[in-house]
């Protein structure tokens, strides 16, 4: 919408006689039109390849979503299988893929970097029900472009431009209103926001009573009696709400979200059990290195040499869990790569491909760096940048006060 907002508004600034204005009109119109005429893309069947970092897909329209694009993502069980939502950077809509069982939702979360507790917020847009002006709108656009592309061919370009200036213009008022009108839903991992008539309210997830799909939109009921209800289906001139699979999705993501904070979802495995001997405590930089590596050691002694207490595939879960603490997935990322060498250290980097903290990818890099000493100033290099930064934030908070 902002390319076709940008031509109309060049359109605007040149000569309103000349052929090349006809033609911005005409671009902003195509630009600014073409989703009200189509409409919303069916759902279909694409292949989905998931890689270190990012995921792609085959057949219509295809595309690649990268870990550092994704803001949110959570999963749910659907009926036809697993409901996995995606909220990017730049688009103001939620991605819904339906995969069909864990183990397939498991590739993909692990490429994009989500953990078992999703992250980030997603956000819904519901609109009313507006089928019928919906129609109205695609219908007289139709024919307006129609009776611009008849008068251009016989040469008339001054009223062929006329027409072409108020269909742009028609159809960007129109673009506008479609992002103003209706409510939001947002889910986070602790509340449901919901954007309305009266402004953003939020409630936590043990409030919800009941949640459904209802005519076309969804129910939501909270302790006290209070109910937010909505239709969703074909919103508005640019069909920017919810279909009704769509719906579907978002009543089994607030499902699974209300079951996860009443506790009745199944538990995470702990991946950080089995690694708790690898955290640094008090220890110099260099001397928790050290002992990393002579752990890292130990494992790849044969199994009835070894002293370690540390089992790989442990080593392995940590590591691969985007969740885990930052501190131990370093540690043992090191601790494998000096045991298994190389191969170890191309599954290491495939699994710190995906993370967006830049000090949680800091570590698992200087984890492979091979020299102690070089590891190990690292680490105190990236400390005491944090400690500068703390110490900065502190003073400002410190030297800052209330104006009247």
């Amino acid at each position: 919408m902002i390319a076709g907002l940008a031509l109309l508004g060049l359109a605007w600034l040149l000569p309103y006689s000349r052929w090349y204005g006809a033609l911005f009109y005409a671009a902003a119109f195509l630009t600014l039109g073409v989703p009200a005429l189509i409409g919303r893309y069916p759902a279909r069947h694409v292949d989905v390849t998931p890689a270190p970092g990012a995921i792609a897909w085959s057949g219509p329209l295809s595309d690649v979503i990268r870990a550092a694009d994704v803001v949110g993502a959570s999963t749910a069980r659907v009926a036809g299988g697993v409901s996995l939502a995606i909220s990017l950077k730049r688009r103001d809509r939620t991605l819904v893929f339906e995969l069909e069982d864990a183990a397939a939702a498991q590739r993909i979360c692990a490429a994009l970097g989500v953990g078992y507790h999703g992250f980030g917020s997603l956000t819904w847009a519901l609109r009313p029900d507006h089928a019928a002006w919906t129609l109205a709108f695609r219908a007289g656009a139709a024919l307006l472009w129609l009776l611009c592309a008849a008068l251009a061919s016989f040469k008339t370009a001054g009223v062929a431009l006329q027409f072409a200036m108020y269909a742009s213009q028609a159809t960007a008022v129109f673009a506008c209103l479609s992002l103003l009108v209706g409510p939001k839903v947002t889910l986070t991992n602790r509340a449901v926001y919901i954007d309305g008539p009266k402004g953003r309210e939020a409630a936590p997830y043990e409030w919800l009573t009941k949640i459904a799909a209802h005519e076309g939109g969804v129910v939501l009921e909270f302790q006290g009696g209070a109910r937010f209800a909505t239709s969703a289906r074909r919103a508005g001139p640019f069909d920017a709400g919810l279909s009704s699979e769509q719906v579907l999705h978002l009543v089994a993501q607030l499902t699974s979200a209300t079951q996860r904070a009443h506790g009745e979802a199944p538990p995470k495995d702990d991946s950080e059990a089995g690694v708790q001997m690898l955290r640094r405590g008090d220890e110099p930089a260099r001397a928790w290195l050290s002992r990393l590596d002579a752990t890292g050691a130990m494992l790849r002694a044969p199994a009835g040499y070894r002293g370690a207490a540390l089992e790989e595939n442990d080593l392995w879960r940590a590591v691969e869990d985007p969740e885990a603490d930052p501190e131990l997935r370093a540690a043992a990322a090191r601790v494998l790569t000096t045991a298994f060498g190389p191969r170890a250290a191309a599954r290491v980097r495939d699994a710190a491909a995906p993370i967006r903290d830049d000090d949680a990818r800091e570590r698992i890099r200087i984890a492979l760096l091979p020299d102690v000493q070089e590891a190990a100033d690292g680490l105190e290099a990236m400390e005491a940048v944090a400690e500068a930064t703390s110490r900065d934030e502190g003073a400002l908070a410190g030297s800052t006060r209330r104006i009247e």
